[in-house]
């Protein structure tokens, strides 16, 4: 229903245990298909969910589909030692503009491995805070929780028991 929904007309099954696809030209859409063996039979417990005559509720109905807008990113020209962009050679064929363009590529791969490597660290930073966050809570509710239970010893302690 949701790739009708989304346009599709044309629906692939290949097989019972393979995923489903649509294609349009411009889109795919894919989905796993529940194996039959894992179905859930019926029960007298069951609640139905029917769906209007008319189809699917306007409230439920999708927009059609928009094509994201593609950005395109220009490189800037990087500066020299002055600030001001490098000039053009006159001749740019030389050998020495080859070899500075092999070194300027050999530069970008590093500059975007330096990125990723940057990304993955900052990634496992993110992940050691979200733990440090999670075992900080949980210490602060147990916390709590010892905190109460001397209380009511206490309290117990006053009234005799």
């Amino acid at each position: 229903m949701r790739a009708l929904k989304l346009g599709f007309r044309e629906l692939l099954f290949s097989g019972p245990a393979l995923p489903a696809v649509c294609h349009d030209g411009q889109r795919s859409y894919v989905w796993a298909v529940l194996d039959p063996a894992a179905a859930i039979g019926p029960s007298e417990n069951a609640v139905r969910i029917e769906v209007p005559a008319g189809g699917v509720p306007a409230a439920s109905r999708t927009r059609p589909h928009k094509q994201p807008q593609r950005k395109t990113f220009m490189s800037e020209p990087s500066p020299n030692a002055n600030g001001h962009a490098a000039k053009a050679h006159a001749n740019s064929n030389s050998p020495a503009r080859k070899t500075n363009g092999a070194a300027e590529a050999r530069s970008g791969d590093t500059l975007i491995e330096q990125a990723e490597n940057l990304r993955d660290a900052l990634r496992n930073l993110t992940l050691q805070a979200n733990e440090l966050v999670k075992s900080l809570k949980q210490h602060r509710r147990q916390n709590r929780a010892v905190q109460q239970t001397i209380a009511s010893l206490r309290q117990l302690k006053t009234l005799g028991v």
